[in-house]
């Protein structure tokens, strides 16, 4: 038939869902593309900037052409990472912390450190460098030469890497991320590059809490600052008991892929059976 599925993906994704044939009947090549055309005229003529991402057929999308429109934000189609990198910036102001947490496949790029690191920043470490190859890659071989550093198996990348500041940079960017485990997952690839720096972490699928402490104990570990404004209950939910006593603020954005409310409740009920939770900390949930 001549039919076209949409679906509405939030807010502001609108998936398109075409034929098999189409791309291979010419006929209806012709009335397929004069009705892209039209939402391309439609968008164009209320002067509103989308990104339009094909799929290609496979067995993941039952061999059929999908469309992915999008509104383009900085030359590029929106994702999770819009939310997130704008919450790290306030974070970095007021000493804070953010975590990022999927496990989809569509959540690589809000689970990726290095996508934290802006343009000027990438800019400044390829100055006068001996590794050319690393800075002009694209990300998964950057991913790839991270790892053989990590793992020892590339120490002159790993001298430059510790010189320019970058692997300090990594370490320090206070911006954490969950893998909720599943099977053959491509974020597994993430865990293996940053396992030995704490910044990607693993957890079963129901444990996202436990994730959360965890990083949070960690980044506390390294942030002098950011501890010593844990309040003195949550300090000893998260360190042990102290005797120290301030406000504390932080503030968690977790992927859509995951469900968030479970986690949450739950550092809210540990914290409430011993008493009453009387901290500021901001709790902010991000969905695109």
């Amino acid at each position: 038939d001549y039919s076209i599925g949409a679906r509405k993906d939030g807010n502001l994704k609108i998936n398109l869902i075409f034929s098999p044939d189409y791309g291979f009947c010419s006929e209806r090549n012709y009335i397929y593309d004069n009705f892209m055309n039209e939402i391309k005229n439609f968008l164009k003529g209320k002067d509103i900037k989308y990104n339009m991402q094909w799929e290609v057929p496979s067995k993941h999308n039952h061999y059929r052409n999908h469309c992915n429109i999008t509104p383009e934000i900085n030359n590029e189609g929106l994702t999770k990472l819009y939310d997130t990198r704008k919450a790290l910036k306030y974070a970095i102001t007021n000493s804070d912390m953010v975590i990022t947490a999927g496990d989809g496949s569509n959540d690589f790029k809000m689970l990726n450190p290095l996508e934290y690191i802006e343009e000027r920043d990438w800019n400044k470490y390829k100055e006068n460098t001996n590794h050319p190859e690393f800075y002009q890659g694209d990300m998964r071989k950057k991913l790839e030469d991270l790892k053989d550093v990590y793992e020892g198996k590339n120490e002159s990348l790993k001298r430059e890497l510790e010189t320019n500041g970058l692997l300090k940079k990594i370490e320090e960017i206070p911006i954490y991320s969950i893998i909720i485990k599943k099977d053959n997952s491509k974020l597994n690839f993430l865990k293996e590059v940053f396992k030995k720096t704490g910044k990607v972490i693993e957890v079963e699928k129901g444990e996202l809490d436990k994730g959360i402490e965890k990083l949070i104990k960690h980044h506390s570990e390294l942030q002098e600052k950011f501890k010593n404004a844990m309040s003195e209950k949550f300090k000893n939910l998260i360190l042990g008991p102290t005797k120290k006593k301030k406000s504390y603020v932080s503030e968690i954005i977790i992927g859509s892929a995951v469900v968030l409310s479970t986690a949450l409740s739950f550092l809210h009920y540990k914290i409430n059976k011993e008493a009453k939770y009387e901290s500021s900390t901001n709790q902010q949930t991000t969905k695109i």
